[in-house]
């Protein structure tokens, strides 16, 4: 799928984690509104009252671009019950008392058995049906600790996604840019980020050119940088704004300068996928 709009390069700056604390709710709305990120991305099932709290915070914002984080590697389980995990053997993914475990990040290079998919498909559409609950839409999906780099588990939610029509979809599709071992993990994921994409193509759901922010430590330099952006039609940068509203400290400065330029246009993954004449018909 070409990426095709009407401006050039264009960035998103995407919040990830709202919903994990009051506080950093807070942040991230004030970020929003201030204008210095364009989306935000909510985990869902977190309990209750939180959820509600975050909800009608959502709700008192205008213009708004918002996305599901979708949480299968931390917090608890909103639809899988301790019966489900011992019956699917997946009690290396959640405990009996249904809280996920936090794996190791190359365990998602390891392709997830059918059975277990279709468990893990249940608390994917029960964390999407809570958030369609509310009234609000949902304009992206993607995951939290990046579990959509598992290409079994990206395959699912795709096709969710477009059974939803949820129009973009996050694919960790960053550049190898030091010697680190998340650096080394890209590497090995090239293979999985061109079948993401064709998945993608074939369902017409949108995704990044180039994505921003996987890589936490992260030296590029900000001609090279420059570069991956320019050639990009459309840049997703992942935001943590619980670091003291802040990216990531390596490329704080880079990154502040390039979306100060005249030849990038801050655009929200809504209107990113409205101009891009995207339709899920």
């Amino acid at each position: 799928m070409k990426n095709n709009t009407t401006f050039g390069s264009n960035i998103s700056l995407v919040a990830d984690d709202f919903g994990v604390s009051d506080e950093l709710d807070k942040k991230i709305v004030k970020a929003y509104t201030d204008k210095f990120i364009t989306d935000i991305s909510i985990i869902v099932n977190t309990p209750d009252e939180k959820f509600n709290n975050s909800i009608n915070l959502l709700k008192e914002i205008n213009n708004l671009s918002c996305g599901i984080h979708l949480c299968l590697f931390s917090g608890s389980t909103l639809q899988i019950s301790p019966v489900i995990i011992k019956q699917a053997q997946i009690k290396y993914l959640i405990s009996n008392r249904g809280y996920f475990y936090q794996p190791n990040i190359f365990s998602f290079l390891i392709p997830f058995p059918d059975k277990k998919l279709k468990i893990i498909e249940i608390e994917i559409r029960a964390q999407i049906e809570r958030f369609l609950s509310t009234g609000i839409k949902p304009f992206f999906l993607n995951s939290h600790r990046n579990f959509l780099i598992n290409y079994s588990l990206f395959y699912v939610c795709a096709k969710i996604a477009k059974e939803y029509k949820i129009p973009y979809i996050r694919i960790i599709c960053e550049k190898p840019c030091n010697f680190s071992l998340r650096s080394l993990f890209l590497v090995l994921i090239q293979i999985h980020i061109i079948k993401c994409k064709n998945i993608c193509n074939s369902l017409n759901i949108k995704y990044p050119d180039f994505l921003l922010g996987f890589n936490r430590k992260t030296n590029v330099k900000y001609d090279k940088l420059k570069e991956y952006v320019t050639k990009s039609n459309f840049t997703e940068i992942i935001v943590h704004l619980q670091h003291e509203l802040k990216i990531h400290s390596k490329l704080d400065n880079q990154i502040i300068k390039l979306i100060s330029s005249n030849f990038i246009k801050k655009l929200s993954i809504r209107d990113f996928c409205m101009y891009s004449n995207h339709s899920l018909e």
